[in-house]
């Protein structure tokens, strides 16, 4: 996924589905060997191979539970809305009023 998304192909999303309790924190993120922390390190060693581009590295992080979307970076609690773009041919989804955290490291 990073990969294709370096090349523009794709937008980076990763996607946990499964019961209470099944491990999806665990395989996802907290431990240095999940999902995010290794995309993400991938990601920033792309950007430090190519010190002449400028970039910008966003972490959203939601949950639906119980059919309600939750913006896990928003302590507030302010309503996000799911949606798909109709103006792209691809169907894109969009999450309006969601918090974009910019990110520069993996720390």
């Amino acid at each position: 996924m990073v990969e294709a998304t370096l090349r523009g192909e794709a937008n980076g999303t990763i996607l946990c589905y499964g019961q209470t309790g099944s491990g999806k924190t665990h395989s996802v993120g907290i431990s240095s060997g999940g999902l995010l922390p290794r995309a993400l390190s991938q990601l920033f060693a792309a950007r430090d191979a190519a010190p002449g581009e400028q970039w910008a590295v966003y972490l959203s992080c939601m949950q639906i539970y119980l059919e309600q979307l939750e913006d896990l970076l928003n302590l507030g609690g302010s309503s996000v809305k799911i949606r798909e773009d109709p103006a792209d041919p691809w169907g894109l989804v969009v999450v309006d009023g969601v918090v974009r955290m910019p990110i520069s490291s993996l720390e």
